[in-house]
């Protein structure tokens, strides 16, 4: 009898952590913008003339179901395993996480990216990482 309740018990974990989120690990506060020649980190405008060591992931998205499943954790993503990394003028270096939002939500990044592989910030094979091939104006 323990046993099918105890069975009954883990099917129905492993059927709910297909439906939550995983645990947040922080706080996400503050708004960034990508305009197609600066970063916009709430109050602070970066110039894409003066950055240097541009670096971008963009990993992840809301709701984005992990490859591997069977766990009893929960198994949809927050979103937020993205950032940018960079240096402004001061040399100082910023590295800010953020959250897409949809599967396709990189792609509002296009204008940014597409800019700063005219500006020599990073390279095209970098780009088409990013945004795809078909994405990269010439």
């Amino acid at each position: 009898m323990y046993i099918w309740i105890g069975g009954i018990g883990i099917i129905c974990c492993l059927a709910a952590s297909h439906f939550l989120h995983e645990p947040l690990k922080g706080k996400i506060t503050g708004k960034i913008e990508f305009g197609n020649n600066f970063i916009r980190v709430n109050d602070d405008h970066f110039d894409l003339k003066n950055i240097t060591g541009l670096e971008l992931s963009l990993s992840d998205y809301y709701d984005r179901r992990p490859q591997l499943g069977g766990t009893l954790n929960p198994n949809l993503s927050q979103g937020v395993a993205n950032q940018v990394t960079f240096r402004y003028k001061s040399n100082q270096t910023h590295v800010i996480h953020f959250r897409l939002m949809g599967k396709h939500s990189y792609l509002s990044l296009s204008g940014f990216i597409n800019e700063a592989v005219k500006m020599g910030k990073i390279s095209a094979y970098e780009a088409e990482d990013l945004i795809g091939k078909e994405n990269i104006v010439q």
